[in-house]
């Protein structure tokens, strides 16, 4: 039967209150998934239709079946749905502090009624895929625990993708070490590689999101390049540079800058293209070369302190043949702009050349 339809069916017996006729729908359920004649999908699945607003009618349905496990797991995936919904579709770090708090409040409400469930069921199957779901921090004590779950279903692999993570810290902690761990998961047991894509960028964003939280300049980093690693975007690129940049690790900014300059239209353009030329200049290997390469870029674009630095190349000679002609012309164009260090430069530049010439 079409999900649709089955979705629709589902909705009006719970309208009509035909508690009754819901208990047998999913009570079969779990006897074909227990017995092993189907797979987790059509259980996980019928569970996925109750949505928030069906809270007042799931409420009813646990009073009318208080022994009933089934209302119980109905409430928990109603309350994963506002979680979801309170936290919004975006990666997490674009998510406010007011919509975490209301994600929060939902994850604990559902996290209650599948406990509650859980006592009520023989193979609590659902709790281990909506705790997967939920993703609290796993140490290697539950890393081991849900690997033996998974190992049992396969397809709770498959629910990871739906994992929303219940707390700030967890973002950048263990909840990215789970995360981790569940990707390497994939690669192991061959997952189709945009499986694993999907995994790897909502580690990444979270990797991100901890770099910006991090006051320690080196742990930010460190959390920069694992983003990185696991996806190699340009808002990975963007948090790794910047951080590296601030550091002034020059050699690997000017190496993160080659692989960042795919993507030319990111951010403030002309402060980039400024800031990976000045990385490749002073680097403790410069490579003056891409320096140049860039500052032009930069220049183009109206970069004064890029046609000041192009200048001091040109007026020492670095990376280029010395030519006083050039570098009098852009430290005359970045003066113009008003840019105090060219018009310091300037006035020297003539200066000597004045006192060369008696």
């Amino acid at each position: 039967m079409a999900t649709a339809e089955t979705d629709r069916q589902i909705h009006e017996q719970l309208g009509k209150g035909d508690f009754a006729s819901l208990e047998a729908r999913f009570a079969a359920l779990h006897v074909a998934f227990a017995s092993g004649k189907s797979d987790d999908v059509p259980l996980t699945t019928a569970y996925g239709v109750f949505k928030a607003n069906d809270l007042l009618q799931l409420e009813a349905w646990q009073q009318a079946r208080p022994d009933s496990m089934i209302p119980l797991y109905a409430k928990a995936q109603a309350y994963l749905d506002a979680a979801w919904e309170a936290r919004g579709k975006k990666f997490i770090s674009k998510t406010s502090d007011e919509q975490l708090q209301k994600m929060r409040d939902a994850h604990k409400q559902a996290m209650d009624y599948l406990q509650e469930a859980a006592r009520l069921d023989d193979d609590p199957f659902l709790l281990h895929v909506n705790v997967l779901r939920l993703a609290q921090h796993y140490g290697d004590d539950g890393r081991e625990k849900y690997l033996a779950e998974i190992r049992r279903f396969p397809g709770m692999l498959k629910m990871y993708q739906l994992a929303v993570l219940s707390e700030r810290p967890q973002w950048g902690g263990e909840g990215v070490a789970g995360m981790n761990f569940f990707v390497d998961l994939a690669r192991k047991n061959r997952l189709p590689s945009e499986w694993i894509k999907s995994l790897q960028a909502e580690v990444a964003d979270q990797q991100r999101w901890q770099a910006a939280q991090d006051k320690d300049k080196e742990g930010q980093l460190r959390h920069a390049l694992a983003a990185l690693q696991l996806c190699e975007d340009k808002d990975s690129l963007a948090s790794a540079f910047s951080v590296a940049y601030e550091l002034e690790r020059y050699d690997l900014s000017a190496e993160l800058a080659e692989r960042y300059y795919p993507y030319p239209t990111v951010g403030d353009q002309r402060g980039l293209l400024y800031k990976f030329a000045y990385a490749n200049a002073y680097a403790d290997k410069p490579n003056f070369g891409r320096a140049r390469h860039y500052y032009e870029a930069a220049d183009a674009l109206g970069s004064s302190m890029a046609a000041n630095n192009l200048g001091v190349m040109y007026r020492d000679g670095r990376g280029m043949p010395r030519d006083l002609d050039k570098a009098r012309t852009l430290f005359e164009k970045a003066a113009a702009t008003g840019n105090q260090k060219a018009q310091e430069n300037l006035k020297k530049l003539n200066e000597s050349v004045r006192a060369a010439s008696n």
